[in-house]
């Protein structure tokens, strides 16, 4: 409706002067070629705002992992120095060395193989250096327990898998410790 009554206005006003043709055909070219440079103008905001907040979602992502990568460090550092306080505790009597042992097997995770960097052969390795008895440990056991360990750290890179790092520092920090009762503890326990 309200168009058939512009275009009648429109068509008067074209009758009774010639020259508001004229001045309809300007304003529409005006018309158009400022809708066509606003669309533009649009469409590179658009494209611009879109590259931007790529760019921020990268910077986001990559200062989220290195917080979590500073976060893994922080934790084995802590986790390193507490064992590294029990087994002192440990080595001089004052906390049982089959206890000692037994409390920080029961912390670790044992982590399910899923690739090829950690096979099912080495989880059950695993599982049965674990619960050796403590006293019957030797240097090849922490030895085979770090390169397990190593696996682990590589099935944790290449997957990204968060609790492969967790579990990655403890076995590392358990291989030490069968190294510091086999250096110190056997003459205590």
């Amino acid at each position: 409706m309200v168009w058939e009554t512009l275009v009648q206005v429109a068509l008067q006003a074209i009758s009774q002067a010639p020259w508001a043709l004229a001045l309809i055909i300007v304003i529409l070219v005006v018309y158009v070629r400022l809708r066509d440079e606003f669309r533009g103008e649009l469409r590179e905001l658009r494209r611009e705002f879109r590259d931007e907040l790529k760019e921020l979602r990268i910077e986001f992502r990559d200062e989220l992992e290195g917080l979590r990568k500073e976060f893994r460090e922080w934790a084995a550092v802590v986790n390193t120095n507490l064992i590294g306080v029990m087994a002192l505790l440990a080595s001089e009597g004052r906390i049982p060395w089959d206890a000692f042992l037994k409390s920080v097997r029961e912390l670790m995770v044992s982590p399910g193989a899923e690739s090829r960097y950690y096979t099912k052969a080495d989880e059950e390795e695993l599982r049965r250096l674990l619960n050796k008895d403590y006293r019957e440990y030797t240097e090849e056991d922490a030895r085979r327990i770090e390169e397990i360990a190593r696996k682990v750290i590589a099935e944790a890179e290449a997957t990204g898998r968060e609790g492969l790092y967790e579990a990655y520092y403890w076995l590392r920090s358990y291989a030490q410790l069968i190294r510091f009762y086999l250096r110190l503890g056997k003459k205590t326990a």
